[in-house]
Formats: C-alpha cells, sequence, structure tokens
C-alpha cells in the first residue's frame, strides 16, 4: 500500500503518496496498517488529497 505514516506524540499522520482507491478489496489491509502504528489516546490524521475512490468499505476501515 502506498501509504506515508508519520508518528508523532499526540498524533499519527497517514497520507497516499500515489493516487489510489480505498474500496472492499484492500480496505483490510489498511486498516491492519493504521492499527499497528496507532497508540492509544493518539488523534489520527488522514490525507486523503490523492485518494481518487473511496467505497462504503473503505469509510468503515
Amino acid at each position: 500500500m502506498f501509504m506515508d505514516i508519520q508518528q508523532h506524540d499526540q498524533f499519527l499522520y497517514i497520507r497516499f503518496s500515489q493516487q489510489y482507491s480505498l474500496h472492499y478489496g484492500n480496505s483490510e489491509e489498511f486498516k491492519t496498517q493504521v492499527l499497528e502504528n496507532y497508540k492509544h489516546g493518539q488523534t489520527v490524521i488522514l490525507d486523503f488529497q490523492k485518494l481518487d475512490f473511496i467505497d462504503s468499505a473503505g469509510l468503515t476501515a
């Protein structure tokens, strides 16, 4: 998956590094990567500037 993940004390910043679609076929991989990096209490910032499509499965991730 083409994501840059930056870990900070107060927040987790995630952005897609190239055009990408988040959908049923890859939403579990996205969710897994986010949860592997998330620390309890952090704010999660999602930069979807390069996300060109997201379906309902992608939203639930």
